[in-house]
């Protein structure tokens, strides 16, 4: 099935540097709200899955079924700096998503029945597996050399 994720870039030290190009260049392609240890990096072309203990608590791999779901998304969340979407293949989509919870939550197994009220964006799937196969979208402004603005790609 053919899905669409959106990615932050960042360098592997963590720092963002607004004048390289998002592709496979000691740039890191990770989880763009999912922080610290359920945060995934996809290699472009590879299969990717989530980890164990999310796969465990029947969390996976979310996308958005549609390439102006995952946009708006980005841009709700004023990311547009930093994020990228990929066109992506996405394997044992779930039927039913799980109760949209804070990575925090998920791994406490804290149940906040009434007060956690998060609900997942709209047109979100969740897949066991993804595989990034290419951007197709980036407002990423960069400036080379200096002097000009452009946008990639």
């Amino acid at each position: 099935m053919i899905v669409y994720k959106a990615v932050v870039v960042r360098s592997p030290a963590g720092v963002w540097f607004p004048d390289v190009e998002p592709r496979q260049d000691g740039l890191l392609l990770q989880s763009l709200i999912v922080y610290g240890s359920a945060r995934v990096t996809y290699p472009v072309g590879e299969w990717v899955s989530t980890y164990d203990w999310l796969a465990a608590r029947g969390y996976y791999l979310t996308a958005f079924s549609d390439e102006q779901s995952a946009r708006s998304f980005i841009e709700r969340m004023h990311l547009s700096d930093t994020a990228v979407v990929f066109e992506a293949e996405a394997d044992g989509v779930l039927s039913v998503l799980p109760r949209c919870a804070s990575v925090h939550s998920v791994h406490s197994s804290i149940r906040m029945r009434f007060i956690d009220r998060r609900v997942w964006p709209a047109n979100t799937i969740m897949a066991e597996r993804l595989r990034l196969l290419s951007c197709v979208w980036s407002k990423i402004v960069y400036l080379p050399l200096g002097i000009e603005r452009t946008e990639w790609p």
